[in-house]
């Protein structure tokens, strides 16, 4: 067992030296990333249109959200109707 971990050790300090001695392909000099700053606003009001579209968007979810609820509800209902006269036969 100990063999084991002593293998597993070794072999991953081996891959892990090997990997750090790699060098990309291509020219060896270090490459520059030129970096631009802009100043963004942090936030900016929605206007009449997006407002009224998150508006119908949030009507139509809860409508939907709210008939999938009754029939859920209904279904329980039903099924405990039919469960209660069922036992009372």
């Amino acid at each position: 067992m100990l063999i084991r971990v002593l293998l597993v050790c070794l072999l991953s300090f081996g891959a892990l030296r090997i990997l750090t001695r790699m060098k990309p392909e291509g020219e060896n000099k270090a490459s520059l990333v030129k970096v631009t700053t802009t100043s963004t606003p942090l936030h900016t009001h929605p206007n009449r249109e997006q407002k009224l579209t998150a508006l119908a968007r949030l009507s139509v979810g809860a409508i939907v959200a709210g008939a999938l609820f009754a029939i859920f509800v209904s279904v329980a209902i039903a099924y405990f109707v039919g469960t209660v006269t069922s036992l009372l036969q």
